[in-house]
């Protein structure tokens, strides 16, 4: 279950955008006060913008005072709430206290969405949107469209770039879960549902292929590795994995490498000739000397593995369960080695010590 606690990158986000749609609030106050009647409107709006411009440089900066933060933006709630109260046809021109009227609720609007959860922020905002509508027709009527058009545009810029960068978080949060799904974190590699995600659409697209291309799959296992578990340590069995898995990725990039669960990787390569895959053994073997550097005396680990083309079975259960028949074929026939048929009987158990 995602948490619904905002991260530090998301109360960035929200002030950021409190701030830039503030400040440009302010600042088109600005642009219209420029009168002699006016001066109260024009130190609102002085003040509001001065305060923007401290959110905006103090979310930019590491560690972020968040306490701060908030505190300014209560000092511009309370600013616009005073706005707000001053009562209407304050001067001749009848225009300065309804900009302020104005300015106050669009700006209350962001405010929010800045310290408020998003669902009552909604209502917040929807709320100080009615309120404006109202007054522009009560105390200038249909004349005063300009005013209507400009705010609505605001609210309206607001309302979609909030919901935007809420909407990019979802889907940033979906991605690193399904990241976090599909990957084996030890390894980097894919685990055994990202496997299974890439083997159905391989199987797929091969079965679909009217050129009768063949693709080939590798089960593989780590000879003698709970020794290695045993006799060094869990520490030294994950780097060896993690060695493993960078050399077989190494050693099959055309391919696509996933770690099967435990000690065993699965490789799938896109089709191949047959003396191709066949060659993979001595490029494996050349890959995995590397691994002697994880290991107390530098000895390479080996693998044993099962190989197949998808053309042999008829089901991807079946594929996988012959690879896994030749798999263990080849710790029967004494490691160290791909086997590529079933000659060997796959009823025989191991013996206990050779897992």
């Amino acid at each position: 279950m995602l948490s619904s606690a905002p991260t530090e990158q998301q109360i960035r986000q929200r002030f950021t955008l409190l701030g830039l749609l503030s400040a440009a609030i302010h600042l088109v106050g600005f642009g219209n006060t420029w009168l002699p009647d006016r001066t109260m409107q024009q130190a609102v709006c002085g003040l509001g913008l001065a305060i923007s411009l401290t959110v905006l440089y103090l979310v930019r900066r590491s560690p972020m005072n968040l306490g701060l933060v908030r505190a300014l933006a209560l000092a511009l709630a309370v600013i616009w709430l005073l706005a707000s109260v001053v009562p209407p046809g304050l001067s001749h021109t009848g225009g300065a206290s309804t900009d302020l009227h104005i300015l106050s609720l669009m700006n209350l609007a962001l405010l929010g969405y800045a310290l408020l959860p998003g669902r009552l922020a909604g209502w917040v905002s929807a709320g100080a949107y009615l309120v404006f509508l109202v007054s522009i027709f009560y105390f200038h009527g249909v004349h005063q469209l300009p005013y209507l058009s400009a705010g609505i545009t605001l609210l309206l810029l607001h309302y979609v770039g909030s919901h935007s960068y809420e909407l990019l978080n979802v889907r940033q949060r979906a991605q690193h879960l399904a990241h976090l799904a599909a990957y084996d974190h030890l390894t980097g590699l894919l685990n055994r549902y990202g496997m299974e995600e890439k083997l159905r659409e391989l199987w797929d697209r091969v079965q679909s292929d009217s050129n009768g291309d063949d693709a080939t799959l590798l089960l593989l296992d780590i000879d003698h590795f709970k020794a290695i578990n045993d006799q060094h340590g869990h520490d030294v069995g994950d780097r060896v994995l993690r060695r493993v898995g960078r050399a077989l990725t190494e050693a099959c990039p055309e391919g696509q490498v996933g770690r099967w669960g435990g000690e065993e990787f699965l490789v799938v390569l896109p089709p191949i000739s047959p003396s191709e895959a066949r060659g993979l053994p001595s490029r494996l073997t050349a890959c995995l000397a590397a691994t002697g550097r994880a290991i107390p005396g530098g000895k390479p680990v080996t693998l044993s593995g099962g190989g197949v083309q998808f053309s042999e079975a008829d089901s991807l259960p079946q594929l996988i369960a012959l690879a896994d028949q030749r798999l263990y074929a080849a710790k029967r026939l004494g490691r160290d080695r791909v086997e590529w048929s079933s000659a060997a009987n796959p009823q025989t158990p191991l013996p206990e010590t050779a897992l």
